[in-house]
């Protein structure tokens, strides 16, 4: 049997125990088999206990934190938190894993080990629906130099978070999640930094499913219109002037900062916050029309 190196899966928690069951159950079918599980309890007052039983053939270590930290907090707190595997990944306790996930991930880092991280793109399902992946062959792609490749294809579609990312544990004491900057956005910016200083690798596959919270995700409680702001203008910095005229990267930005702007728990004031977008061309009035869905269907239909 080859060598599998050590795998760390920490799982922040809080009171979604019936969350964590369909998460472990989608660890339990990984064709990876050296992984060890820790779970990070942010003082939850909802037990856990009944659940972890259900896995004793896991292995699992439950840790809990001296203090409610809140989740993006909690979440920082496992990147940096000591790990016995050469990789980390964290995980949402309300997420599921593509049952070769890890393996796929792993097998990245053998084309070239030193990179920073290994991440896949991920899907989006509701309490309804019925959990389905569909298998693929796809082929690594790598990032360093050329790091504004993978920002483009994010900024453009690509799905990219914490929960679909990889660590090599040498480099997450390197890893940098500015809160009180970004807010819960500073999870893609540590990742573009990360990238950027020591390489990072892409799949362009679905292997994690996350859970949809339709607005009722409490991690973004905290985001304010400053930290999209400060989120677009640094994503415009990678991108000289004349490549920024681009009309998919300007369509681009436009309708991310309104999909952000929709999980403000404040909402006044956005149409002076969409002004000041736009005068630091980091918002298009064009493509701010034609995010509403009748107006971009007529505008559709006067094309052809």
């Amino acid at each position: 049997m080859l060598f599998e190196p050590l795998v760390s899966i920490l799982i922040p928690c809080f009171n979604q125990p019936h969350f964590l069951r369909r998460c472990l159950q989608s660890i339990a079918t990984q064709t990876y088999s050296n992984v060890e599980i820790i779970i990070v309890d942010d003082v939850s007052t909802i037990s856990y206990a009944g659940i972890l039983e259900n896995f004793s053939s896991l292995n699992i270590k439950r840790v809990i934190n001296k203090n409610n930290l809140g989740a993006v907090p909690n979440m920082v707190n496992c990147i940096h938190y000591p790990v016995q595997g050469k990789y980390k990944m964290v995980f949402h306790e309300d997420d599921v894993m593509h049952p070769h996930l890890i393996t796929k991930l792993v097998n990245a880092y053998k084309i070239n080990n030193e990179i920073a991280w290994v991440g896949c793109r991920m899907d989006f399902f509701k309490l309804e629906d019925e959990i389905k992946f569909k298998f693929q062959e796809t082929i690594p792609q790598f990032f360093h130099e050329n790091i504004k490749d993978l920002v483009k294809m994010v900024i453009i579609g690509k799905t990219l978070s914490l929960a679909s990312v990889l660590y090599n544990c040498k480099h997450t004491k390197f890893a940098r999640f500015d809160i009180d900057f970004f807010s819960m956005l500073g999870d893609r910016q540590m990742l573009f930094e990360l990238g950027k200083n020591y390489g990072c690798s892409y799949i362009d596959e679905d292997l994690v499913i996350a859970y949809d919270h339709a607005g009722a995700d409490t991690r973004w409680k905290g985001l304010e219109k400053n930290h999209i702001e400060n989120y677009y203008v640094y994503i415009k910095s990678f991108f000289p002037l004349e490549q920024f005229e681009d009309k998919d990267l300007k369509s681009a930005f436009t309708r991310a900062i309104v999909a952000n702007c929709k999980l403000l728990p404040q909402k006044k004031g956005l149409f002076r916050f969409y002004l000041k977008c736009y005068f630091k061309k980091l918002f298009f009035l064009k493509y701010f029309v034609l995010t509403n869905k009748k107006i971009r269907n007529i505008a559709i239909k006067l094309n052809n």
